[in-house]
């Protein structure tokens, strides 16, 4: 835009005209617009008026509310009334612990010397029903053991007898098993008629025949002189052996005798008198 002003005869720039301009412009007089507003309405009947005022309240700012610093002393009472607070939550709830925790502690020891004292005085009643007992029992254990002491000898000879004869049935029922038997017999018999080898008679049971037939060649019983004979008489295990001049009896029942009668005599029982 060009402006073809003059002023005290030169012309005015832009710049100026502008601030000219500026200075001269009349300010709208604004404050009484709701006058104007007054009975007029929008086209949907909205009173120009009323959405005014609604729109003047909506862009009025809130007014600020003002924050006045806190005093030393204000600071200072604000501390003091939450530390009394908090001492006496602290305390209410330290209350109710210890009380719930002491009732516990309370019952349990209540319990405790209760059941002693119930204990002691039980066995306080009862201590004379008990030794009355006691003493019962000690009479009924002197009745019974006056027989036992009348008995024991006559009972520990049947225990010895029992022993012997028990141990007869061991010692028959491992000759029946033990085929080595015999010959250790043989050797025992043997040996005692040392320089009298010959010439000799050996009578052994059935099996054992069989026995030192099959283990003892027919040409070494003849170099020997030995002759074996079957006798059913003697038992497993046992033999009985003639020569010329003497004779060994080495029988099972003769041997076990020998033993047994023995060990009898040492527990004071006779075997004669026993076997009659």
């Amino acid at each position: 835009m060009k402006l073809g002003k003059y002023r005290s005869g030169h012309k005015i720039e832009n710049a100026e005209a502008i601030e000219t301009l500026l200075e001269n412009w009349p300010i709208p007089d604004v404050k009484d617009e709701r006058r104007n507003l007054r009975g007029r309405s929008t086209a949907m009947g909205k009173s120009l008026e009323e959405l005014y005022q609604k729109k003047q309240a909506e862009q009025e700012p809130e007014p600020e509310e003002e924050f006045t610093p806190l005093s030393i002393q204000e600071i200072e009472q604000i501390r003091q009334e939450a530390y009394q607070e908090g001492h006496a939550e602290g305390k209410e709830a330290g209350y109710q612990e210890g009380f719930e925790q002491g009732k516990l502690e309370g019952a349990q020891k209540g319990y405790e010397e209760g059941l002693e004292q119930g204990k002691e005085e039980g066995l306080e009643l009862a201590k004379p029903e008990v030794e009355e007992k006691i003493a019962q029992l000690t009479k009924l254990l002197d009745e019974i053991a006056t027989p036992f002491e009348q008995v024991s000898d006559e009972v520990e000879k049947q225990v010895v007898i029992l022993a012997s004869e028990l141990a007869k049935a061991v010692v028959h029922g491992e000759l029946s098993i033990n085929e080595k038997a015999i010959f250790s017999a043989m050797k025992v018999a043997t040996d005692a008629l040392k320089g009298q080898h010959r010439a000799l008679e050996v009578l052994l049971n059935p099996e054992d025949f069989e026995l030192v037939q099959q283990a003892i060649p027919a040409e070494q019983l003849a170099d020997r002189s030995w002759k074996l004979v079957v006798e059913p008489s003697i038992t497993k295990g046992g033999l009985h052996i003639n020569s010329d001049n003497s004779s060994i009896d080495y029988s099972v029942e003769l041997r076990l005798k020998e033993i047994l009668e023995s060990f009898l005599q040492e527990a004071g029982i006779d075997s004669q008198k026993r076997d009659g």
